[in-house]
């Protein structure tokens, strides 16, 4: 193992970005109020069924287990840090963190065999 990315995105975004997301079960179609709303609230867009929001979607839940997340993942991030190792992004959105991690991914391949 020569490099471990770590995606660092604030729990509190993470919990406003689940807190957003609707299922429609039978077809595991997936909705978000705010990026990818359905075109009738609570309903899908298919079939016309309800949608749901998912117990384990709910923000007590994420919460939870973004804790056992961090729990399990700081000591690993800890120990490939100490082997220098770690590469860290921080960031809240996708378009935000990409750039800058497909950037590094390219330097990094160029350093190891060349200009691709």
């Amino acid at each position: 193992l020569d490099l471990v990315l770590s995606l660092e995105v604030p729990h509190e975004v993470i919990i406003d970005r689940i807190k957003g997301r609707w299922t429609h079960l039978p077809s595991g179609r997936i909705y978000h109020t705010e990026f990818n709303p359905p075109k009738v609230s609570g309903v899908d867009d298919v079939t016309g069924e309800a949608l749901i929001q998912r117990e384990d979607d709910k923000p007590e839940f994420v919460k939870q287990r973004l804790e056992e997340y961090t729990s399990i993942t700081d000591p690993l991030k800890g120990f490939y840090d100490d082997l220098e190792i770690l590469q860290v992004f921080h960031g809240t959105e996708s378009n935000e963190i990409w750039p800058r991690v497909h950037k590094y991914l390219q330097n990094y391949l160029t350093a190891l065999s060349g200009p691709f």
